[in-house]
């Protein structure tokens, strides 16, 4: 049965194939974690992708310096939840400490955290 256009089933069945395409073909992880938060938000924040958001997340704070590691924990971390999302497996939940100086595990800041935080930051600088 093919799902119909734009439901969440749709955007689930896209993320599934795109996972699968990412695990034979080896494209980037965070090209896919980018695809798939995407997906998640396009399918009404399915149960299924919410592990995505977080993994998308993690890649932008390495990049603008937010948090400092290496992105090769996050790499392996995104193949983990792509093989889970194609075997219908529950997810684990972005927990990837390692990847990171300090060694702490703890769930990655969302988007609104980070934000709240550079608001902060620019308040700090303004004041002082």
């Amino acid at each position: 049965m093919i799902p119909e256009k734009h439901s969440e089933e749709a955007y689930l069945a896209l993320a599934k194939l795109k996972a699968r395409r990412f695990l034979q073909t080896g494209g980037t992880a965070p090209q896919l974690a980018a695809d798939l938060w995407k997906l998640y938000q396009d399918s009404n924040y399915r149960e299924e992708l919410t592990e995505f958001s977080g993994l998308d997340d993690w890649y932008v704070m390495l990049d603008d310096g937010v948090i400092e590691g290496d992105t090769a924990s996050v790499d392996e971390a995104v193949r983990d939840a792509a093989q889970r999302l194609i075997a219908g497996l529950p997810r684990r939940g972005a927990r990837l400490g390692e990847a990171f100086s300090s060694g702490a595990v703890s769930e990655p800041p969302s988007r609104w955290a980070r934000f709240r935080r550079g608001l902060r930051l620019g308040r700090d600088e303004s004041s002082g």
